[in-house]
């Protein structure tokens, strides 16, 4: 349901209590737009971390003349030591994939390297609850499978804690805080432009009526939690690679579950593999498991191999970790 609760520092705040000691170094991704200004706003006024301890990326994504003028306008207007901040520069022709996608891949890419060497775990983003529902409309049209319409954003990815506290709260509470707090931001052109499929799924929200349509439609799919408890109950993790399969409970679901529980593990692991699974792959794994004597010692699946070693059978992934 959209969220009533009122957007103050004070809400803020018991956030960040929650979920830390303010002891830790964080990072903040910036795009100087107004959700992550804010962000930043409620992060330094709140004064929980270490001010040393509060480190910010910007991207330029290069798509406009005016970016590079825009970062460096917002470290000057709010005094960013420059031992403190870092921008990367993102690549216009970065794949045929599309470009947002694209530089979301790079932009995680980067926080990850960035936060190894500073030593940061957690990861600051100024996702709001419109981007919620702009992603999860999206994904649905894309015919996104049930778990990319369950889980819309991560919270971990390649090791890193990924935070968005102001998840809760629809865009026109952030700009009424925005602009009753004075807080300066700049405003990106092309959010407004109808090149991107995304702005245009942003152009339809703007009647209320359609996000409460979606609000209804995305909570159908809060029932899926069963569905990862399943999967934590066949697939016994081991190591960061390796998974018990509790192969003989398995086979007493059915078919529609069994595929449920195998696509749920691999949609957890997705970051991990170069290539999305073939629903051949799924088929392949579930075959295998419904007849264990054909596993023998070891049998080759999507990401890796399964293994059969005195009386068990375990999933052993050939992931890639190297980023955490």
């Amino acid at each position: 349901m959209i969220n009533k609760r009122q957007l103050n520092q004070k809400n803020f705040n018991l956030y960040l209590n929650k979920n830390f000691n303010g002891k830790e170094k964080i990072l903040i991704s910036l795009s100087c737009g107004l959700d992550s200004t804010l962000l930043f706003y409620l992060i330094t006024k709140s004064n929980f971390f270490k001010n040393a301890n509060i480190f910010f990326v910007f991207f330029d994504h290069q798509k406009r003349a005016e970016g590079k003028f825009e970062i460096q306008n917002f470290i000057n207007y709010y005094s960013i030591k420059k031992s403190q901040y870092f921008i990367k520069k993102i690549k216009k022709d970065l794949s045929n994939r599309g470009f947002q996608n694209s530089s979301r891949l790079a932009r995680h890419e980067f926080i990850n390297s960035l936060s190894k060497k500073i030593g940061i775990e957690d990861v600051f983003l100024g996702h709001h609850l419109d981007d919620i529902y702009e992603t999860f409309f999206l994904r649905d049209i894309q015919q996104s499978n049930v778990f990319g319409l369950k889980s819309i954003f991560s919270d971990y990815i390649l090791g890193l804690k990924f935070h968005r506290p102001l998840i809760e709260y629809p865009k026109k509470n952030i700009l009424n805080f925005a602009i009753k707090n004075k807080i300066f931001w700049s405003e990106d052109r092309t959010n407004s432009e109808l090149d991107y499929t995304r702005n245009k799924i942003r152009n339809f929200f703007i009647n209320n009526n359609n996000l409460n349509k979606i609000d209804r439609k995305k909570n159908n799919y809060s029932y899926l939690n069963s569905i990862f408890e399943l999967q934590n109950k066949y697939f016994i993790k081991l190591t960061k690679k390796k998974y018990e399969i509790n192969y003989k409970d398995f086979n007493y679901l059915n078919n529609t579950l069994k595929l449920f529980v195998i696509q749920s593990l691999y949609y957890d692991l997705r970051h991990h593999f170069k290539r999305p699974i073939r629903k051949d792959s799924y088929s392949n794994i579930i075959t295998l498991l419904k007849n264990p004597n054909n596993i023998n010692t070891e049998r080759s699946i999507f990401g890796g191999k399964i293994t059969s070693y005195k009386g068990k059978i375990c999933l052993n992934l050939n992931l890639d970790f190297k980023r955490k």
